[in-house]
């Protein structure tokens, strides 16, 4: 199960995640969703640091490329190369993030570059909602090496 291997990469390879309280609640063909307490995440303002947004989302994309490669078999480092994030509203409560996978599209160049280069590009997008209004977006570019 892809959410185990995910909450043990975290432990054991990001030992950071533990002080930042992170449970990987899904991890499968629908996408991500990582869930963290506020408690854990608070910042002078009494709202969750941006960094520990940027990086939950961060984590959260990583695992849906991760998740996309092992689907097929395919070995490989996945890097960080770009990303732009949006702080739109305060988050002020225990919070999710979701990734949902990119189309299939997009799957499908990943594969194409990975065989022809040994390295591909995915853009992967997720989001944390407050009291259902969007509140964080991050939109990262991944790198796929093998």
């Amino acid at each position: 199960m892809h959410a185990d291997y995910v909450q043990s990469f975290m432990n054991d390879k990001v030992p950071v995640t533990n002080g930042m309280d992170i449970i990987v609640k899904k991890s499968d063909e629908t996408g991500v969703e990582l869930s963290a307490s506020i408690s854990a995440n608070i910042n002078d303002k009494g709202v969750a640091f941006g960094g520990s947004l940027f990086s939950i989302a961060s984590l959260a994309s990583w695992a849906v490329v991760d998740y996309i490669l092992q689907s097929q078999g395919i070995a490989a480092k996945i890097f960080v190369h770009t990303a732009q994030t949006k702080f739109l509203a305060p988050v002020t409560q225990d919070f999710s993030v979701t990734c949902l996978p990119p189309s299939a599209e997009e799957i499908s160049g990943l594969f194409e570059m990975i065989a022809k280069k040994g390295r591909g590009r995915i853009s992967v997008n997720a989001q944390i909602f407050e009291n259902g209004k969007l509140a964080f977006e991050s939109t990262a570019d991944y790198v796929a090496v093998v």
